[in-house]
């Protein structure tokens, strides 16, 4: 159970507590913000500090500080993951991407408000937006009758659903089409030697959905036939009822990840048994599924970079890099940063396709390609003009940053097989599915 639940800013002033249960003084809270978030270590601290008899559990979004506090021997992720989501409730409350510390002064009653529907004597109860919007108003409540009367229906509709077996989804929507969108967002970062291979990579990647969809539905998602997490590998379930283009890429039947973490409606005894994700999903936008993977990772660019000292002050670049997809896809965006020595004075690049250009004030060439086809192969060179300097180092070539996107691409080999609805109208939606790789942290060593 949690004592308290409070914020503070960057320089360790308090901006708001609520306390649960009268059990952590106001001093001992005082002394761990001046201890942890004024001293300015808490980024190298780990999340939980003790002081005394007081345990504390800490998180930041930017530059508000969210702690947790209990003389309990409380469940620590619980905490964790409680300041997470009651920050992302603020946030919305803020219809801000980023909670500020003014916002918290200027709303206190607002914050405290939110915090006393979300937690109930230390324990967690409810951490749904759209429900606490119906508790907690940013404005005032309306003084007409026929306006008040509506407002204590929707409630009792709201109170309903936050003691109902779903109460991240609202009774009674209608919605004149009945769509829902999934997009598989990945995120490759790796860093690559100088003849291409790899090595260390990571993909981090994320399903999102929006369903605007009637009633309570219930939804099921197949993924590839098998998936591997921790080196388990257990069958999936296979449905041709989605097709979705990803182009000719060779789709694995075995997709080994190091990590799978679901959102709350997900139905994980379903997903043990039949590896079917099943749920009733929340109203609009949300992150159904995270997941990590950091081996068999497919690089969607070769980079072979080369750069010859020729003298003192001049230097040359070759460098190709190659679409290591299929020639039905298209990556945009394709961005190469490659590094020049601080002495460099000027630089010609010429390329096979897309432009160059030297930014000396950031200290790299940008060649930025708008449209690379699967298969395709470019290549820059460049002669590095540099200046004479007294002292003589060697430059120690950082690596080539990369950026790029790539619609309906996956490095994990991820795909979802099939989605289906079902609700008791029997109505019929929509489905799209999309998929999309971004670059994470890109980096390529230069020979």
């Amino acid at each position: 159970m949690i004592s308290l639940v409070g914020f503070a800013d960057g320089s360790g002033r308090v901006l708001a507590v609520k306390d649960y249960r009268g059990e952590v003084s106001m001093e001992r809270v005082r002394e761990f913000c001046d201890n942890v978030f004024r001293t300015g270590d808490a980024a190298d601290m780990p999340p939980l500090v003790q002081l005394g008899d007081v345990n504390f559990v800490f998180t930041k979004s930017k530059e508000v500080y969210a702690f947790a506090a209990s003389r309990w021997d409380a469940n620590c992720s619980l905490a964790l993951e409680f300041l997470e989501q009651i920050l992302e409730v603020l946030k919305s409350y803020s219809h801000h991407d980023e909670l500020k510390a003014d916002k918290i002064r200027e709303k206190l009653t607002l914050v405290l408000s939110v915090l006393d529907e979300a937690m109930d004597f230390g324990y967690p109860q409810m951490l749904e937006a759209d429900i606490l919007k119906q508790y907690v108003f940013e404005k005032s409540i309306p003084t007409d009758d026929r306006k008040k009367e509506k407002l204590r229906e929707r409630q009792m509709r709201a109170a309903a659903a936050a003691t109902g077996a779903v109460p991240w989804r609202k009774t009674g929507l209608v919605y004149r089409r009945n769509e829902v969108y999934l997009d598989c967002v990945e995120k490759v970062s790796a860093l690559l030697s100088p003849s291409g291979e790899m090595l260390s990579g990571e993909v981090a990647g994320v399903v999102k959905m929006n369903c605007l969809l009637s009633g309570m539905p219930e939804c099921k998602i197949g993924l590839n036939d098998k998936l591997s997490v921790d080196g388990s590998t257990s069958p999936g379930l296979m449905s041709p009822s989605l097709h979705s283009s990803m182009g000719h890429q060779t789709i694995r039947s075995q997709v080994k990840l190091d990590s799978l973490r679901f959102h709350q409606a997900v139905r994980l005894r379903n997903y043990e048994e039949d590896k079917e994700i099943c749920f009733i999903p929340p109203d609009g936008e949300f992150d159904l599924l995270h997941y990590t993977q950091t081996s068999h990772i497919e690089t969607p660019f070769r980079v072979i970079p080369i750069y010859t000292q020729q003298g003192r002050t001049r230097g040359e670049y070759h460098v190709t890099v190659r679409a290591m997809f299929t020639q039905d896809l298209s990556a945009f965006k394709v961005v190469l940063l490659l590094p020049v020595p601080s002495t460099t004075a000027r630089a010609a690049p010429h390329t096979s396709h897309g432009k160059a250009k030297l930014k000396l004030s950031d200290g790299y060439i940008r060649w930025k390609i708008p449209e690379m086809t699967g298969g395709e192969e470019y290549r820059l060179t460049s002669s590095v003009d540099m200046v004479s300097t007294v002292e003589e180092k060697a430059w120690e070539k950082p690596p080539i940053r990369m950026q790029f996107q790539i619609p309906m691409y996956t490095a994990s080999g991820v795909r979802v097989r099939f989605l289906r609805v079902t609700e008791q109208s029997n109505y019929v939606p929509q489905k799209w599915v999309r998929y999309m790789t971004l670059a994470g942290d890109y980096h390529i060593r230069i020979r």
